[in-house]
């Protein structure tokens, strides 16, 4: 499944878009207009292309080979997960890079430039990277917060708190225990996110041992 935007002047000839509610995530329904059609490749495979119309105007398409995909259900989220604020973030990031590049260029001539160009397109690329894992992040936390849409805020909390690694080699682990603080819906929701991330058996760069994710709250700490 792969996804892309466009401006709203590129309609679907003959297609009716239809509108219904579709829960994005527990206890929060959003209004989607979309329209479904065949897309079949130049080898013939079969593929789903459905576009969702979002609130700002544009379009958001989705393409998909899989026949069980609710594909309202996932337009949905993407168009929420990319708001405006988000995009500005990004934009404010990829500009203080560019400036940062800018300022230590001398006078090295073309080789140096080029190596900088470089060197940009590589950061701007992290930066779309940490911006999508963000907004996965955030889609879980979403799943357990209390509140969901407060998933942006509760997010940054969590990562500007101290986290410990504490390897265990014997056991091929790394682990990463995440402070937090908050109610017993916020612990439960990092607690979630932990398990997640967990979840995808990623090592520790370099090494062999794999990252565990544990949520430790700051009441545990001051009984130790």
């Amino acid at each position: 499944m792969f996804s892309y935007r466009f401006s709203a002047d590129h309609l679907w000839p003959g297609v009716r878009f239809t509108e219904q509610e579709v829960e994005v995530w527990p206890g929060h329904s959003e209004t989607v207009r979309s329209a479904e059609r065949e897309l079949t490749m130049p080898d013939g495979l079969p593929l789903r292309e459905m576009q969702c119309a979002c609130k700002n105007g544009l379009r958001l398409t989705i393409i998909a080979s899989d026949r069980e995909l609710d594909l309202c259900r996932i337009g949905a989220k993407m168009s929420l997960e990319f708001t405006a604020s988000r995009f500005l973030n990004r934009l404010q990031t990829s500009l203080e890079l560019a400036r940062s590049i800018g300022g230590r260029q001398g006078a090295g001539g073309a080789a140096e430039s080029k190596a900088a160009a470089g060197v940009e397109i590589f950061l701007g690329a992290m930066v779309l990277v940490v911006s999508r894992a963000e907004a996965i992040m955030e889609q879980i936390l979403r799943e357990k917060l209390p509140r969901p849409m407060d998933s942006q805020v509760a997010l940054r909390e969590i990562l500007c708190e101290r986290v410990d690694l504490v390897p265990a080699p014997g056991a091929n682990v790394l682990k990463v225990l995440v402070h937090t603080k908050g109610d017993v819906g916020e612990q439960a929701a990092v607690a979630h996110l932990c398990s997640q991330l967990t979840a995808t058996e990623t090592p520790f760069p370099g090494t062999n041992l794999r990252l565990v994710y544990e949520r430790i709250s700051h009441e545990c700490i001051h009984k130790m």
